[in-house]
């Protein structure tokens, strides 16, 4: 079984990181995996790094001949094409039409309604949808002009032995963000952008009251959203992104605000180890990896109350607040802090939830046979 993974996208987020992860744990089941990605990009580099078969591609667009014959050449009758954006789904279905390759797109990103006759013509290409919400498996259903039986609801997988409480990680990331192991460490791990709510988050400070102020801290890590990679392989932020990178380091030189803020790190179950809360500030979330993750190390969240997050944080996993507000987050953190009784319970909460659901041996093995029976589809077609 063959597998060919399409992200063209030159940012280094979750998704991104995800795309490369899945390939992995295919490979690690069997599975034959190419990585087609932008030579240059995050993806890219890393994908060559850890020894997978490359077809380069230029950054994405809808309509891209180059790449469209490039993934054409590189079918055969037992491939599947895994598309994992919006753009590369066009790239997908235009290079297997008039082959017996299958096409499988995941579906990472909020559905938006696709029922017009372009969109008919790229997704009735499209042998299977996937997602992890299940919110969003039934919004693409009514929103996108598939079959219902197309649809497929398949959790997202994380490692539960690589998302652990660290301890020594703690006392490292305190030690050297100079804060004391009495603050409430409230963080967030995600790009800086603005529909990730990175302002909304820093500026909740704001609206603390006095004496809650100095108990608490706010810890952003992360990078900004990327426009364009230069020839030379260096990226150059969105611009909306650099404006918010730098109010947040002006922001962070006064003590006042009570803000930590430090670059992408892969240590991600390290550094939130050193957090007390999580907060997914986003205007909009798909379904975070970020949240999952924060689960396993053992994190209370506090979540904005759109899209798929309410999904995650059900059943008392997790607390929820409006998005788009500063002072909607400040109150969350507010009541994190004077119950901490109530932190423990989502923690645990979401801590059994996260490891019961998400973990790739429960997973993977769908993927395998979704793959094989979209395969056998094809060739019987």
């Amino acid at each position: 079984m063959r597998a060919i993974h399409v992200n063209t996208s030159a940012s280094w987020g979750g998704l991104e990181q995800y795309t490369l992860y899945m390939a992995k744990v295919f490979r690690g089941y069997g599975v034959d995996v190419t990585i087609m990605a932008v030579p240059q990009s995050h993806l890219g580099r890393a994908a060559r790094e850890a020894g997978f078969p490359m077809i380069d591609a230029h950054m994405g667009k809808h309509i891209d001949p180059v790449n469209i014959m490039r993934l054409r050449r590189a079918l055969t009758d037992d491939t599947v094409v895994h598309t994992h954006t919006r753009i590369d789904v066009w790239t997908g279905s235009l290079a297997c039409m008039g082959t017996r390759a299958a096409h499988v797109n995941s579906v990472h990103m909020i559905p938006a309604d696709k029922r017009d006759p372009l969109h008919a013509l790229i997704y009735g290409r499209v042998d299977a949808i996937v997602n992890t919400c299940e919110t969003h498996v039934r919004n693409i259903a009514v929103r996108f002009p598939v079959k219902p039986e197309c649809v497929h609801l398949i959790r997202h997988m994380r490692d539960p032995q690589l998302f652990v409480f660290d301890p020594n990680a703690r006392l490292r990331y305190r030690a050297e963000w100079g804060i004391g192991d009495d603050e409430l460490v409230v963080g967030y791990v995600a790009r800086i952008d603005v529909l990730k709510g990175t302002r909304e988050f820093a500026a909740s400070s704001d609206h603390f009251r006095e004496e809650d102020r100095e108990r608490i801290r706010l810890v952003v890590i992360g990078e900004p959203s990327i426009g364009s990679i230069r020839p030379d392989g260096t990226s150059v932020p969105e611009p909306v992104a650099a404006e918010i990178v730098q109010w947040l380091d002006e922001r962070a030189r006064l003590p006042h605000n009570r803000l930590v803020v430090r670059p992408f790190t892969t240590d991600v179950a390290g550094v939130m180890s050193a957090f007390d809360v999580f907060v997914l500030a986003t205007y909009g979330e798909m379904y975070a990896l970020t949240v999952l993750e924060a689960m396993m190390v053992g994190l209370p969240v506090i979540g904005t109350d759109t899209d798929g997050t309410p999904d995650q944080l059900a059943d008392g996993r997790g607390l929820l607040v409006a998005s788009r507000s500063a002072s909607a987050i400040a109150e969350g953190i507010t009541t994190m802090l004077h119950h901490p009784e109530r932190r423990a319970a989502m923690a645990a909460k979401g801590h059994d939830w996260a490891v019961a659901e998400f973990t790739p041996e429960r997973v993977a093995p769908q993927w395998i046979e979704l793959y094989r029976n979209v395969i056998q589809q094809r060739q019987r077609s």
